[in-house]
């Protein structure tokens, strides 16, 4: 829906936009997550679907290996991305497809599922030790900013790693409840709306303020924050929970939804 939106905008009024192109090719690839570049086209055209193609790369596999045991999953997992990063090379990263093959980004789905292997075996870790692996992976990822940018080959150890270990030290610390644990969980819920959204919030928040005269970046950067967050969860609820909801399959009579 994004992704079409995008489309009618780029088609509608293209002097919005600086290099979003909207042929058939980008549409089409786009729709089928498979990453394009052609001069200055490129798909997604809705740019941050560049995530969603790792996501579903890494979804296919899974589905590939429902029936194996986790750890033979993981392990199967591991050895495809080695292949896919060690085959990036002949294939040139100068090439759309290679660029994506050759991120070591891909390692952080590995480490999602080493994560929740480690969880179901520990249930429980002392909140000090879980708030050290919180504090010790923001201080990574600071120390990384003195670096710069991570390159294709560097991301999974700039900024996998610390991530992980946010993951992680998060996973184990005490739980929110009340109003504020519903508030969290409410926007957790609505999270991949905000993602879809955010580019669109952003510059109509951009486009408002300077209707208005506001040049302030600090102000534009707390507007576009709470304007990107109302928006997502806006999309939320008026879009994805009810599509959710609808294609949801009904439980089988005599079974117990899982």
């Amino acid at each position: 829906m994004y992704t079409i939106l995008l489309l009618v905008l780029a088609l509608m009024m293209p002097s919005l936009f600086k290099s979003t192109v909207a042929s058939g090719d980008t549409l089409w690839y786009s729709f089928l997550l498979i990453p394009f570049r052609e001069g200055t086209a490129v798909a997604p055209i809705l740019r941050v679907g560049w995530t969603l193609v790792y996501e579903a790369w890494f979804y296919t596999l899974i589905a590939a290996t429902l029936r194996l045991g986790l750890a033979w999953r993981a392990m199967l997992v591991a050895g495809v991305f080695g292949a896919v990063i060690a085959s990036a090379s002949s294939i040139g990263v100068e090439t759309e497809a290679g660029r994506y093959m050759a991120n070591t980004m891909i390692f952080e789905f590995l480490a999602g599922m080493l994560i929740y292997m480690g969880y179901r075996r520990l249930a429980q870790v002392p909140a000090n030790v879980a708030l050290l692996l919180v504090a010790f992976g923001l201080l990574w990822l600071v120390g990384t900013a003195f670096i710069g940018s991570p390159t294709l080959g560097t991301r999974f150890v700039m900024w996998g790693i610390p991530a992980a270990m946010i993951v992680t030290g998060a996973l184990y610390l005490p739980e929110a409840r009340g109003t504020i644990g519903r508030i969290l969980a409410f926007l957790g819920d609505a999270s991949y709306s905000i993602y879809l959204s955010h580019l669109f919030t952003i510059a109509a928040t951009h486009a408002a303020l300077n209707f208005l005269g506001i040049m302030s970046p600090a102000l534009f950067i707390a507007a576009a924050l709470v304007a990107s967050v109302a928006g997502g969860a806006l999309s939320y609820l008026v879009i994805e929970r009810p599509l959710l909801y609808r294609t949801r399959p009904s439980p089988r009579p005599g079974r117990q939804p899982a």
